[in-house]
Parts: structure tokens; sequence; C-alpha cells
């Protein structure tokens, strides 16, 4: 007889396979310059709005007091966007930790965040970090 939690994990690694796999697809898909220019006002705007908000929620919740002392998991960092952002806020490159899922992603983040932020290629069922850190 199958042990039902087997059963049910394999259905699970499989439907998790296949999500993996969509969202590869999907995202290359799209062009990174195109999507993502600084040179389209409507996506600088975006992102200086977006910057204000988090800004100011990371100061109500007094993390900007401490901010360097924080280690930062982006999970599905793409090219490292969040992460440079948040250098630039002052946490330090060796507290932050990408994962993303796309090779040419993480290449490409590799290339734009200092050498001391580290990024990985991988999924974030399967984390290459140990549990509570």
């Amino acid at each position: 007889m199958n042990n039902p939690s087997t059963e049910f994990q394999t259905v699970n690694d499989d439907s998790v396979k296949a999500e993996a796999d969509r969202i590869q697809t999907v995202y290359r898909k799209r062009s990174l310059s195109h999507h993502y220019s600084w040179f389209d006002p409507s996506y600088a705007f975006m992102i200086q709005q977006r910057n204000q908000v988090l800004l100011k929620l990371l100061d109500q919740h007094a993390v900007s007091k401490h901010f360097n002392d924080f280690n930062l998991l982006d999970i599905g960092c793409g090219t490292g966007a969040w992460l440079r952002t948040f250098i630039e806020w002052g946490l330090r490159p060796e507290n932050a930790f990408g994962i993303e899922l796309l090779q040419e992603r993480v290449d490409v983040a590799k290339c734009l965040c200092p050498t001391q932020v580290n990024i990985q290629q991988g999924n974030a069922r399967n984390l290459p970090f140990a549990d509570q850190t």
C-alpha cells in the first residue's frame, strides 16, 4: 500500500516544478531593458513612489536605525535591483543575499551588485541557507 504522505509529496513536488518552469518561461519572454528602463518616465516615477513609501514604512518601524545590521534575502531577486537599492539605503553588501530562478538574471545581478553580495541560482522551495538565518 502506498504511503499517503509520500504520494502527496510527489504531487506537490511535481506541481512546484511545473510552477517554477512556468515562471521561467514567462520571465524569459520579458525583455529586461523594455520593461524596466529608467528612460521610461512612468517606470522612473513608479520606482520613486515605491521607494518613498518603503522608506517611510521602514522608518515608522524603526528599521532605519539598525538597517546596516540586518540580513536580507531577496527571493526572486532578478537582476538585483532591490539588493542594490537596500545597499544604497545602508545595508551592508555582505548582509545581502539573493536567489533567482533564471541563471541569465543571476549573471546580470552578479555583474551589477557589489562582489560581497551572495547571489545564487535556485528555487525558493529549496533555499541554500540554514533555517532561522
